[in-house]
This record gives C-alpha cells, structure tokens and sequence, in this order.
C-alpha cells in the first residue's frame, strides 16, 4: 500500500512529479496508508505500529528525535543518511507529522498541498510551511514532539 499511495498520489496529481515535493511529505502520506498487523491491511490513517515502535525510543529519552526544521527544509535525513535506523526514524516522523496534520489541521496541509504542488526547487519549502501552518516553528515543534509521544503512549506495542 505504500507504493500504492505513492502512485496515486503522482499519477492522480495530488503531488507533482515534476515538482519539488518534500520528502517528508511524499513519505508521510504513503506511510498513512501503509498500516499492517501480521501482515494484513488495515486501513488509511489507521495506527501504524511500525512507525509508533520506530518513534519510541526517542519519545521515551532514548535518543533525539529529527529536527523539525531539518525534516521540512531539506531531504537530507534521507538522501545523505548513512545509518538505517536515521531512515527508519524519518520515514516514522514524517508519517506522525501527516497523521497529525490530518487530524488537527486538514485545512492547512490543503492549503499546503497547493502552495509546494507548483514549487520546482526547496527553496520556498520553510516559507511554504510558516504560510501554511504560521512562523513558530518552535511551538510547532513542541506540539509535533508531544503528539509523537503520546502516539507512543497510547499505540506502542509488540509487532508481531
């Protein structure tokens, strides 16, 4: 289902191929769609138990979660990654970044949709986001890494 979402979010023209989409977005929204247990479908936007497991070492203390700033403004936590679990944790983050805009604020990642869809460069990509989603990306943060918490809180348990 992740290839999937990614598929129909291009050929469907919810994302450009031909444009710069952040890769935050790009896999957040196919990690959305992903969600197994023992390896059968459960649904869009269902609990991603993979992506919660992935997340709740450094919502528990144990390591740092990627910086919110680094996850919008460029790719690299995933193009110049050299450690897996870096990719793993990105690919978790960007999936509760998606999640969380869905729930809380479905207007604002529309709107943000619109403004990255005709974007060819990451120049615009912090711009775009305080657009969307207001300047404190402080705050934002805090919100996000709280939010990650209690996903770990109330979704973590064994894969099975």
């Amino acid at each position: 289902m992740h290839e999937v979402a990614h598929q129909l979010s291009f050929n469907g023209g919810l994302l450009n191929r031909e444009g710069d989409v952040p890769l935050w977005l790009a896999e957040g929204l196919a990690c959305y769609c992903e969600a197994t247990t023992n390896g059968s479908w459960q649904g869009i936007g269902e609990p991603n138990l993979e992506r919660v497991n992935t997340l709740a070492g450094p919502a528990r203390g144990q390591g740092t979660f990627i910086p919110l700033r680094h996850l919008l403004a460029g790719d690299d936590w995933l193009r110049r990654a050299t450690d897996v679990r870096q990719v793993l944790l990105g690919y978790a983050q960007s999936w509760a970044l998606f999640r969380m805009l869905m729930e809380q604020n479905p207007r604002g990642l529309r709107n943000y949709l619109a403004l990255v869809y005709s974007r060819r460069t990451p120049d615009y990509r912090l711009a775009d986001w305080a657009q969307a989603f207001g300047t404190d990306l402080a705050a934002f943060e805090n919100q996000y890494q709280g939010y990650m918490r209690t996903l770990v809180r109330r979704e973590s348990r064994p894969v099975r």
